[in-house]
């Protein structure tokens, strides 16, 4: 499951999650943090020297993410997707466990990783009910490791999805699951339509390539993209043919660029559904409103203390919601890949 695409994908579907106000039927998704450990080092990792995420480390722990999944099945009359998430998913000892927690309660589950450490994992992933691992790749090579500060980053993650595509499994199974998560910034935007071309020419089986308008902080706000430039990158990947679908989020017009990279943007919409379809659950068991990012970093509940469906509609939750309905959406929020942008 690709959270952002279907938030891109649905707008005005997703809106009828508000039919009741500050209260939502039942998460849709539930966003797990396995660990908030990375084994790479980006410069514009939005989690790195952040306060709230310095004070979250820990690590999920089997019987934990048992014990959530029981409630969850018992509490609400349709199963919300789970989605890996980090830091580093891999990273967590218990991963393959996990996984079969999620399989063994009849969970749809998805992950997002860096993609090194795949091959440890190739077994798990062909056996498991596991329908999407995104895979962040932001450009070819050495100025891939060089972002992320890893060398042969790219080699391996190559590797390792030819790997799995190799894999007995994985071709009876004809599961057409990877995706491609590209973060498009001041250091990769000249060359994006090259990493499409990349995938394409050189035999590498993937299902979707997704790029990203990065999320800029307006508190450290740097405009350095030539958008004219970014334009025709975005316009020469549109006109060409792939054998995979590609897309970009959030799905900006190209006439409105200017409107999302200038320091006091102006959108079309004013809206996000998030707090309404989903939750995101720390490392310390803590929990947030389901974005996992900056502007969905408030507490409003503790998996060690309180149910999650006792949590879904709490006090917290619903002064956040109602909050969004009466005031719109803080700066913070600005240009954020899962709030809506028409």
């Amino acid at each position: 499951m690709n959270i952002k695409k279907i938030i891109n994908k649905n707008p005005k579907i997703l809106n009828l999650s508000k039919i009741f106000g500050d209260y939502a039927i039942q998460p849709f998704f539930l966003l797990v943090h396995l660990t908030l450990d990375c084994n790479c080092h980006c410069d514009f990792c939005y989690q790195k020297d952040n306060n709230f995420y310095l004070s979250k480390r820990g690590t999920i722990k089997p019987e934990d993410f048992e014990k959530i999944l029981k409630d969850v099945k018992k509490s609400f009359f349709l199963q919300p997707f789970i989605h890996f998430f980090g830091g580093e998913p891999l990273l967590n000892p218990h991963f393959s466990e996990i996984l079969e927690i999620s399989d063994d309660y009849d969970f749809k589950s998805s992950v997002t990783t860096n993609g090194i450490l795949l091959d440890k994992y190739i077994k798990s992933i062909n056996n498991s009910r596991l329908n999407q691992i995104n895979i962040s790749i932001d450009d070819i090579g050495a100025r891939h490791d060089q972002a992320r500060r890893v060398p042969g980053a790219f080699n391996k993650i190559i590797a390792n999805i030819k790997e799995m595509r190799q894999r007995e499994l994985f071709l009876k199974n004809r599961r057409k699951i990877i995706n491609i998560n590209c973060l498009m910034g001041e250091k990769n935007y000249h060359h994006l339509f090259d990493l499409a071309s990349y995938f394409r020419d050189n035999g590498v089986d993937i299902e979707t390539l997704s790029f990203q308008h990065q999320y800029l902080n307006l508190s450290n706000f740097k405009q350095k993209i030539i958008l004219d430039i970014l334009k025709s990158q975005i316009m020469e990947i549109r006109n060409a043919k792939f054998n995979f679908k590609v897309y970009f989020l959030p799905n900006i017009e190209l006439n409105d660029m200017e409107k999302f990279y200038s320091k006091e943007p102006q959108y079309l919409k004013n809206n996000c559904n998030i707090p309404w379809l989903g939750l995101n659950i720390l490392p310390n068991l803590e929990v947030t409103p389901g974005g996992g990012v900056l502007g969905c970093n408030q507490i409003v509940g503790d998996l060690r203390k309180e149910r999650l469906s006792d949590i879904w509609n709490n006090d917290l939750m619903k002064k956040f919601r109602r909050n969004i309905i009466n005031n719109g959406l803080p700066r913070v929020c600005d240009r954020c890949c899962h709030r809506q942008f028409y």
